[in-house]
């Protein structure tokens, strides 16, 4: 379960390229 929410969190980096800019 908690490396599902890891997935979920990078999903959310790259969803959201206008709140948190790439890496």
């Amino acid at each position: 379960m908690e490396k599902n929410h890891a997935t979920n969190s990078l999903t959310k980096i790259p969803s959201n390229p206008t709140k948190i800019p790439p890496p």
